[in-house]
C-alpha cells in the first residue's frame, strides 16, 4: 500500500471515529443533563471543568514532542516511547493528587469533591491514551486507536443509560466515565504492544532533555486551558447575590455552572473539527514552510478559506438555531442557556480560523513567541471574569469568551506576519457573509411559514425526531450557503480538488 493511500486511509477513520465519537458524547450529554438537572449537571461540569486545568499541568506537551523525537529518531524509538510513558504517569499522578488535594480546601459541595477524587481516574486514563496516541500517529495506524477510544465511548454510553434507568445519580455516573477511559487504555495498551514493548522507564536525565524540548510548547497549552476553563471554575466560587439581568440572578453557582456548561459543551463539540483539518494540514505545512514558501503560503490561504467559510456558517446556524439546540442538548429546563449560546456563537467564527494560527506558529518553530500575548490574555480573563460574574453570571463569562476568542485569533494572525510572513487575504469574506446572509433569511423563512417540517410542533416531538428535523435543516443549509459560495467564485473547481 502507497504512503499517500495509508494517510487516506488513516485520515477518513480518523474522521469517521471522531464523528462516532462525539455522536456518543452528545448522546451521554443529553441524557445526564435531563436526568441531573441544571444543578446536578452543574456539578457534573464543574468536575471536568475543574480536572481540566490540572490535566494540562500533567500533559507537558508531551504528545508533540514525542511524535517529532520518534519521527527524527527512529533509532530510539523504543526509548523515547518508554521514557515519554513514564513520564506522564508520574506527571499525570502527582498533578491528580494535587487536584483532589486543592478541591477539599475549596467550598465546593462535599458530591463535587467526592465526584473530583472519582473522575481524576479517568483522566489519568485519558493522559496515558493521549500518549499513546502519537505511537499509532506515526505508525499510521490511528484505525487501532479509533476503535479503542468508540469502545471506550459506547461503553460508558450503554451504562449511563442503565444508571438513569434506574435512577443512579451523579457519582455512579463519574464512576463509570472513568471506566470508559480505564477500557480505552486497556485496548489501546493491547494494540500498541503489537508496535513496541511498553513498559514505563524512569531516565530522569532523558526526562530533563523531553522537558527541555516541551517546555515552550508546554507553557502554551497550559495558558490556553487555563483561558478556556478558568472562567467555569470563577463561576463556582464567586458570589452571585447581586446580578443585574433578570431571570439569571435567580440561579446559585452550581446552576450558573450548569447553564453554561450546557451552552460551552456544544463549543466543545464543534471545536474539535476545526481542530482536526487545521492537525491534518499541520505536516504539509511543516513540510513546505522552510523549502517552498509560496506552496506554504498556497495551502495556507486554502485552509484560511475553508476554515473562514465553515466558522461563518457554523456560527449563523449555531445564533438562529440556539433555542432548537439547547432543547434537544439539554431540555426545556436549560432554556436560559441559549442566550449564553448566541453570544458563543461569535466564539466559534473565531476558533475556527484560530486553530490555523496555532498550527502554523507550531509548524515554523515560532511558538515561543505565543506564549507573553496568551499570557496577558489569561491575566485579563481571570480579572475581567471576577468583576462582571457577580454582576452578569455566566451570560459574562459567555461575553468574555467571545470578545477574546476574536482578540486572539487576530493577535496570532499578527505573530504569524509577524515571524513568518505570512498572511490570509480576506478575498472571500464578503461572498461568505452574503452566502451566510441569505442562508439565515432561509432558514428563518423555514420557521416562520413551517417550510420541510412543522416548526410549530416540533416541541411536542420525540427527542429523536428533532434531532433529525434539525440535522436535515442544517443539511439543506449548508448545501445553500456552499452552493451560493460556488456560484460567487468564493469556491472554484481547483478548490474542490486542493481539499480533495
Amino acid at each position: 500500500m502507497t504512503l499517500t493511500r495509508r494517510i487516506a486511509i488513516n485520515t477518513i477513520i480518523q474522521t469517521i471515529g471522531k464523528i462516532l465519537y462525539f455522536a456518543f458524547s452528545l448522546v451521554i450529554v443529553m441524557l445526564i443533563t435531563r436526568h441531573l438537572g441544571v444543578d446536578g449537571y452543574g456539578q457534573y461540569n464543574m468536575v471536568i471543568s475543574y480536572l481540566a486545568l490540572f490535566a494540562v499541568l500533567a500533559d507537558l506537551a508531551l504528545y508533540m514532542v514525542m511524535v517529532r523525537e520518534i519521527s527524527q529518531q527512529p533509532k530510539l524509538r523504543e526509548k523515547i516511547v518508554n521514557n515519554v510513558f513514564g513520564l506522564r504517569i508520574f506527571s499525570a499522578i502527582l498533578a491528580m493528587l494535587i487536584a483532589i488535594g486543592v478541591s477539599f480546601l475549596l467550598g465546593y459541595p462535599m458530591a463535587v469533591k467526592i465526584g473530583i477524587a472519582i473522575f481524576s481516574v479517568g483522566i489519568f486514563f485519558m493522559l496515558l491514551n493521549q500518549m499513546m496516541l502519537g505511537v499509532f500517529q506515526v505508525d499510521l495506524r490511528m484505525d487501532k486507536a479509533t476503535i479503542a477510544e468508540v469502545s471506550g465511548r459506547l461503553v460508558t454510553l450503554l451504562a449511563v443509560i442503565w444508571l438513569i434507568k434506574n435512577n443512579y445519580g451523579l457519582i455512579p455516573i463519574l464512576i463509570v466515565s472513568s471506566g470508559g477511559f480505564g477500557i480505552n487504555f486497556i485496548l489501546n495498551y493491547l494494540f500498541i504492544g503489537q508496535h513496541l514493548h511498553l513498559v514505563p522507564k524512569f531516565e530522569t536525565r532523558f526526562w530533563k532533555k523531553i522537558l527541555i524540548n516541551a517546555w515552550p510548547l508546554a507553557v502554551v497549552g497550559i495558558l490556553g486551558t487555563i483561558y478556556f476553563k478558568i472562567d467555569t471554575v470563577i463561576l463556582s466560587l464567586v458570589p452571585l447575590k447581586h446580578v443585574l439581568i433578570e431571570n439569571v440572578g435567580n440561579y446559585n453557582n452550581l446552576e450558573a455552572v450548569g447553564l453554561y456548561g450546557a451552552a460551552y459543551r456544544v463549543l466543545d463539540i464543534i471545536i474539535v473539527f476545526p481542530a482536526l483539518f487545521a492537525g491534518l494540514v499541520f505536516p504539509q505545512i511543516s513540510f513546505n514552510i522552510k523549502k517552498d514558501f509560496q506552496k506554504t503560503q498556497f495551502i495556507f490561504q486554502r485552509a484560511f478559506d475553508f476554515l473562514l467559510m465553515s466558522g461563518i456558517f457554523v456560527s449563523l446556524i449555531c445564533f438562529i438555531l440556539a433555542p432548537q439546540i439547547i432543547d434537544i442538548i439539554a431540555g426545556p429546563e436549560f432554556v436560559r442557556s441559549v442566550l449564553a449560546l448566541r453570544i458563543l456563537s461569535v466564539a466559534f467564527f473565531s476558533h475556527f480560523v484560530g486553530n490555523l494560527s496555532g498550527y502554523t506558529l507550531t509548524a515554523a518553530k515560532k511558538q515561543i513567541y505565543w506564549i507573553l500575548p496568551l499570557a496577558i490574555f489569561c491575566v485579563v480573563n481571570i480579572i475581567a471574569n471576577i468583576i462582571f460574574i457577580p454582576y452578569y453570571s455566566f451570560i459574562a463569562a459567555a461575553t468574555i469568551t467571545a470578545i477574546g476568542e476574536l482578540a486572539i485569533s487576530i493577535i496570532a494572525f499578527s505573530l504569524i506576519w509577524k515571524h513568518v510572513r505570512l498572511a490570509p487575504s480576506l478575498q472571500i469574506f464578503g461572498p461568505a457573509l452574503l452566502a451566510g446572509a441569505v442562508t439565515a433569511g432561509a432558514i428563518l423563512l423555514v420557521i416562520k411559514y413551517d417550510f420541510i417540517i412543522l416548526w410549530s410542533q416540533i416541541y411536542s416531538f420525540q427527542i429523536w425526531q428533532k434531532t433529525l428535523a434539525i440535522g436535515l435543516l442544517i443539511a439543506v443549509a449548508g448545501v445553500i450557503y456552499f452552493m451560493i459560495l460556488y456560484i460567487l467564485g468564493a469556491i472554484k473547481k481547483e478548490d474542490l480538488r486542493v481539499l480533495r
